[in-house]
C-alpha cells in the first residue's frame, strides 16, 4: 500500500511539475550574453523549451592574401589566394565552417563552401572592375537548427527570415589585376642623310609613350636618370660625343617592360675658339655660332680617340673660302665651302677606313675669303 502511495505521489509530482513549467514560462531565452553559445534540437514531449537561442554569430577575419597586392592594391599575377578563421566573442567553441564568394570578371558564382587556403587560378586582368572576395563563418553545430522556444510565448520563437548562425557581413578583400608588361615607344630625336642621327643644335627633343596609360617612365641618357614623362622631352646643354637615351615603363601593377627603348645620336663637338679664328654669330649653325678666318693657313687642332668615322659641319654658300682636313699624317682632304646649296650648315664627310685616333687638323685655303667650320662630328662606326 506504502508503495501505490509513494508512486502516485511520484505522478503527482511530475504533472504538478508539467502544469507549472508551462505557467512559469521559460526564462527569457538564454542570450549568448548570459552564456548560450549553442542551440539544441525541440525536444519531442512537454515541456518544449529545454534550449535557448545562440544570438551571436561568429565574426570572420582574412589574415593573408596571396600575392600581397601593392599599395595601390594591383598584383602581377592572374591567381589569388586567402588564409581567413573565425572570430568570436562568446566563447563558443563552434565547430565552423566557412562560405566564400569571388566576383569580378568571369566570375559569376554565388557562396560557396570554402576552407582558409582558398585559392582561385587563371583569373582575367581586372582594371576598371577589381575584384572582391567575400567570406564568412557559420557556426555549424547551430546552422541547421532553427531555435523553437516556449509555444506559450509567440515572441520567443527564432525569426527564420534573420538567421543568426552566420556572420552577420562577409570579411572582404579587394585587388586589381595586371599581368601585362608595358612598353615603350621613342618618337622624333635628330636624322641626316647618311643613316647616322646626328644633333644640329646642343639639345634634342623627343616624344615617348608607352603601349598602356597609367605608367611611370624612366628616362636616362647614357646610364643617368634625367626627368621625363608621356609626351615631349628635350635633352639640353649637351656636349660632343655619342649618346644613348634610354627609357623604360612601370605599369600601376608594378610590370617593367623587359627592356628599354633607346635611340642613338651624337652630339657634335662644339670649335669655340683657335689662334688666327674668331667666333661669329649663324643663325641655323650648331650654337648658332661658327669659327671665321680669312687668314690662309689659320689652323684647328682637335683630338679624337677610336673613331672610325670624322664628319665636320660648316657654312656652304657663295664667297666662302676652301679648307683642308687631315687625320694624323695621312693625306689632306680639300673642300669648297662655296660649292652647293646655300645653308648655315653643312654635314661633311672626311674619308678614313680604319678606326683612328691622334690629331684632326682643319686648315684654311683662302686669303681673303672668309672660311668657317662649326663643329667636329665623330658618329659610332
Amino acid at each position: 500500500m506504502a508503495s501505490r502511495v509513494r508512486s502516485t505521489a511520484t505522478w503527482g509530482a511530475v504533472l504538478l511539475v508539467a502544469a507549472l513549467v508551462p505557467l512559469l514560462g521559460p526564462a527569457a531565452p538564454t542570450q549568448a550574453a548570459g552564456g548560450c553559445t549553442s542551440e539544441v534540437a525541440p525536444p519531442p514531449s512537454i515541456p518544449p523549451d529545454f534550449g535557448c537561442d545562440d544570438t551571436t554569430p561568429p565574426d570572420t577575419e582574412i589574415t593573408g592574401m596571396s600575392p600581397t597586392p601593392n599599395a595601390a592594391g594591383w598584383t602581377r599575377r592572374n591567381e589569388m589566394a586567402f588564409t581567413f578563421h573565425e572570430v568570436v566573442v562568446d566563447g563558443d567553441t563552434g565547430p565552423w565552417s566557412f562560405m566564400c564568394k569571388l566576383t569580378g570578371p568571369g566570375q559569376d558564382a554565388g557562396f560557396q563552401p570554402c576552407t582558409s587556403g582558398q585559392k582561385y587560378t587563371a583569373l582575367a586582368d581586372a582594371s576598371a572592375t577589381p575584384y572582391v572576395f567575400s567570406v564568412y563563418a557559420v557556426d555549424t553545430s547551430d546552422s541547421g537548427i532553427t531555435y523553437a522556444g516556449n509555444p506559450l510565448i509567440t515572441t520567443d520563437d527564432e525569426d527564420p527570415a534573420k538567421p543568426d548562425d552566420d556572420s552577420a557581413s562577409p570579411a572582404t578583400a579587394t585587388w586589381k589585376q595586371d599581368t601585362v608588361v608595358p612598353n615603350a615607344f621613342i618618337f622624333g630625336g635628330p636624322s641626316d642623310g647618311s643613316g647616322s642621327p646626328v644633333t644640329t643644335q646642343p639639345q634634342v627633343t623627343y616624344a615617348i609613350d608607352a603601349s598602356e596609360g597609367g605608367v611611370t617612365y624612366r628616362c636616362q641618357l647614357d646610364g643617368r636618370d634625367v626627368p621625363c614623362d608621356r609626351g615631349d622631352i628635350t635633352l639640353r646643354n649637351l656636349t660632343g660625343g655619342n649618346r644613348v637615351f634610354a627609357v623604360k615603363v612601370t605599369d600601376a601593377a608594378g610590370n617593367e617592360d623587359n627592356s628599354a627603348a633607346t635611340e642613338q645620336f651624337t652630339v657634335p663637338y662644339d670649335l669655340r675658339s683657335a689662334k688666327g679664328w674668331k667666333r661669329v654669330d649663324l643663325k641655323g649653325a650648331f650654337a648658332d655660332q661658327v669659327l671665321q678666318t680669312t687668314t690662309k693657313g689659320a689652323r684647328i687642332r682637335f683630338k679624337a680617340h677610336n673613331v672610325r668615322e670624322v664628319r665636320f659641319l660648316a657654312p656652304a654658300g657663295t664667297g666662302l673660302g676652301k679648307l683642308r682636313v687631315q687625320l694624323g699624317d695621312g693625306a689632306w682632304h680639300t673642300y669648297n665651302l662655296a660649292k652647293g646649296k646655300t645653308t648655315a650648315s653643312r654635314s661633311y664627310r672626311v674619308p678614313n677606313s680604319t678606326l683612328f685616333s691622334g690629331t684632326v687638323t682643319v686648315e684654311a685655303l683662302s686669303a681673303g675669303k672668309p672660311v668657317r667650320i662649326d663643329a667636329l662630328v665623330f658618329p659610332p662606326g
